[in-house]
C-alpha cells in the first residue's frame, strides 16, 4: 500500500482500503507475506463492511451511497442510495439498517433489503463520525458535541 489510506477494514483474508478515489480490495496468499490486489470499485471513505455480505461506501462526489455485494459474488453493486446533499463523512450500522451522516447536518437510516431511506435526524451540526452502541444505540459526534439517537434496530 503505498497510497493514503482514508479508512481501512479486514475481513478473513481480505483487507479493504479506501481515499478519495477508489475502494481497493486486496487478498492475503501465502499467510501474510504476499497479497494481490482482488478489485478496484470506484468510490471514496468511509468504508463499511455489514453482514459480511456488503460494503457501504459514498461514490466519488460523496453525497451518494453505494451498496456492493460479497466477495463470492465478485463484489456486484446492489443499489445506490440517495438523499445528502454534501459530503458523507460517516457510516455506522448492523444487520439490514445503516445510518449515513456528513457535511449536511444530517443522519440517514437506511433499510438495505429495501434500498430506501426509512428516517432522517437533523442536529444541527456536521457529522464526523458515528457508531453503534451494543443496544441499538447510535452515537454521533460533530462540532464538539457528541449525540446520541435511540433507534429500533
Amino acid at each position: 500500500m503505498i497510497e493514503e489510506v482514508w479508512d481501512l477494514k479486514v475481513h478473513k483474508k481480505q483487507i479493504f482500503t479506501v481515499r478519495d478515489r477508489d475502494v481497493v480490495i486486496n487478498e492475503f496468499n501465502d499467510g501474510l507475506r504476499r497479497c494481490w490486489t482482488r478489485k478496484h470499485i470506484p468510490g471514496r471513505g468511509p468504508l463499511l463492511l455489514l453482514q459480511e455480505d456488503r460494503i457501504c461506501f459514498p461514490d466519488r462526489n460523496g453525497t451518494c451511497l453505494l451498496v456492493h455485494g460479497s466477495s463470492t459474488d465478485g463484489f456486484p453493486q446492489l443499489g445506490t442510495l440517495q438523499g445528502h446533499s454534501m459530503t458523507i463523512n460517516a457510516l455506522t450500522g448492523r444487520h439490514n439498517v445503516i445510518f449515513s451522516g456528513g457535511w449536511d447536518k444530517r443522519i440517514l437510516a437506511w433499510d438495505l433489503d429495501k434500498m430506501i431511506s426509512v428516517g432522517e435526524f437533523e442536529i444541527g451540526n456536521s457529522i464526523t463520525s458515528m457508531t453503534t452502541g451494543p443496544h441499538g444505540q447510535v452515537y454521533v459526534t460533530g462540532e464538539r458535541r457528541i449525540y446520541q439517537l435511540r433507534t429500533c434496530f
